[in-house]
């Protein structure tokens, strides 16, 4: 299955010294440009403006210097290690995009004449003048790369020595502002919407209820005056105000604002109609489950079911489903199932703020879809979460729910759900179940052993998942001692085994922009070793675009050409 969109990169199988050669030339002819207009700026007695150029034309030749050094026989390393590939394109397209703004900027400045008119004289000032505006902004930028691409070899050099505390250290000595959101007008709006949004509840967050609307104005105004300075200044004041509040109770406040309330009706209003969305509860014996801790009788597991056809089970008054009910079961049946895993980090979320997508799928494809709202952490740590989506999982394919069994079933997640599809799948194989015809994973987790990667670094002030969200998470969800590196945790330390029984058809969309990155590769590298077929799409987005489509509009294509995929598999 192909992907047609601008803004991707389609399965990466290769990387080339070339490809920085071909940067190198651009910024040299980029150069010979600002040379043009320093001499001619110079020579005609302007000197503000050839300062400026004179800083842009040293920034982009210590540009050229550290990618010459990165090209260099002791870091060939990095550039052929298929794990880095993801990461190495992103920072190239990055750079690429970088020089192509600068350069939009540069050719902005008209020559000077000898002679020119009060209405030339004018229209050059104007000109000059938002140069000097935008330009000391992409000379940081410059900075910020050169200083990333001079880590990234250090980190790569040292992956196997360094402990999670000094990777923090170097994360936390240089602040990587994200600027590569304002090469997209949809990017720059999702970035002061989510920054707003961010400073608004974590500014409220210690306020009692009834003065909570004072503390989000206070997040409103402060956002809105450091932002009046710059986004820089805008981005790192509210990522320093999430340190200092850092708490598993902030992250749960702020992400699920969509599940209650204002939040609640707001998402309600946007979403696709379609004929069933109803929330049931399945009743399941904790000793099918194994809750540890839990001494209740029975556990109610919420799912969301969303179809757009008539259901072909009747779904009780009481929207409660016993798992112990003895049911006639259809063996032969034309339904189809898409078993939804939902992301959050494993603390947050719900299906009720996925529907976006969900609905969209469920009105464009011959399916019906159960979406679990699984149990959250740290009210119930690994592997409660994945106990129960197995339970559900092994419930529909033995016919035991719903009274009959799937025609197909498709098991999808994003983020801490692609980590539960994958999960799932692997618990599916170890138990002799029946194998998921098909899996779609949206940037999922699929390494909880704080593995050093250069997308962890590069991505470390991710607007939605900065390295301090992604602790807060793991601390949450992990049990103490548990060893990180189990299948049933991190599915990419599977066996070989394992892997091959995984289903044939797999399709993985990744954002580029993104800490999980480089993780996604390394999955995906192992499963083509293994011959499996996986077919993986990397997007210019950030972490969770799926959930954005209303913010960031070309996101509706992707979640389009995932129906596609859907309605491949129960083609087949």
């Amino acid at each position: 299955m192909e992907l047609s969109n601008d803004n991707v990169i389609t399965k990466i199988n290769n990387f080339s010294n070339l490809k920085f050669d071909t940067l190198i030339n651009d910024i040299e002819l980029l150069q010979l440009m600002l040379t043009k207009y320093h001499d001619n700026y110079y020579a005609n007695g302007s000197k503000l403006t050839p300062k400026m150029l004179n800083e842009l034309y040293i920034e982009c030749d210590k540009l050229i210097i550290v990618t010459r050094n990165f090209l260099q026989l002791e870091n060939i390393e990095i550039i052929n290690n298929p794990d880095n590939y993801g990461t190495l394109n992103i920072i190239l397209r990055i750079i690429n995009k970088q020089i192509n703004n600068i350069n939009q900027q540069v050719i902005l400045l008209p020559v000077i004449q000898l002679s020119e008119t009060s209405v030339e004289f004018l229209n050059r000032k104007i000109r000059i003048k938002f140069f000097q505006s935008h330009i000391p902004q992409e000379i940081n930028n410059l900075k910020t790369i050169n200083r990333v691409i001079t880590n990234l070899i250090y980190i790569n050099s040292n992956k196997n020595t360094l402990t999670t505390k000094n990777l923090i250290d170097i994360v936390e000595e240089f602040y990587i502002y994200p600027f590569w959101y304002d090469f997209d007008n949809e990017l720059i709006n999702f970035r002061n919407l989510m920054e707003l949004f961010k400073s608004t509840f974590i500014k409220s967050h210690k306020y009692l209820p009834l003065f909570k609307p004072i503390g989000m104005f206070d997040g409103v105004v402060n956002n809105l005056y450091n932002r009046s300075y710059g986004n820089n200044i805008s981005v790192k004041e509210t990522f320093d105000l999430m340190k200092k509040n850092e708490s598993i109770e902030l992250l749960q406040y702020m992400w699920n604002q969509g599940e209650t309330g204002l939040g609640y009706g707001a998402i309600s209003t946007v979403l696709p109609k379609i004929n069933v969305a109803e929330w049931i509860k399945i009743i399941v014996p904790v000793n099918k489950i194994k809750e540890i801790g839990d001494i209740k009788i029975s556990k109610e597991i919420e799912c969301l079911i969303l179809s757009n056809k008539v259901l072909p089970f009747t779904i009780p008054e009481n929207k409660i489903f016993n798992s112990e009910n003895k049911i006639d079961i259809n063996l032969e049946t034309n339904v189809n199932v898409i078993l939804h895993m939902h992301g959050g980090g494993f603390v947050a979320g719900s299906p009720h703020t996925h529907q976006n997508y969900l609905r969209v799928w469920a009105e464009n494809t011959n399916s019906i879809i159960f979406s679990i709202n699984y149990t959250k952490s740290p009210k119930s740590q690994f592997p409660v979460a994945l106990n129960e989506c197995y339970c559900i999982y092994k419930l529909l394919v033995k016919g035991k729910l719903l009274g009959f069994r799937p025609n197909k079933i498709i098991l999808i997640g994003d983020s801490a759900g692609g980590n539960l599809v994958l999960t799932t799948t692997i618990k599916i194989i170890q138990n002799d179940l029946r194998i998921p015809d098909g899996i779609l994973l949206a940037y999922p987790v699929v390494d909880c052993d704080k593995t050093a990667t250069l997308s962890k670094y590069l991505f470390a002030y991710d607007i939605l998942l900065s390295y301090n969200i992604l602790f807060i998470c793991a601390d949450s969800y992990l049990p103490i001692d548990i060893d990180l590196k189990n299948e049933l945790l991190s599915p990419i330390y599977a066996s070989d085994e394992i892997i091959k029984k995984l289903p044939n058809n797999i399709f993985l969309i990744s954002a580029g922009y993104c800490p999980l990155l480089d993780d996604a590769i390394r999955f995906v590298n192992k499963l083509k070793k293994n011959n499996m077929k996986i077919d993986h799409f990397i997007f210019d987005l950030p972490h969770g675009f799926l959930n954005f489509n209303h913010i960031i509009p070309s996101v509706n294509k992707i979640i389009n050409q995932c129906n596609d995929y859907i309605n491949f598999v129960l083609s087949q």
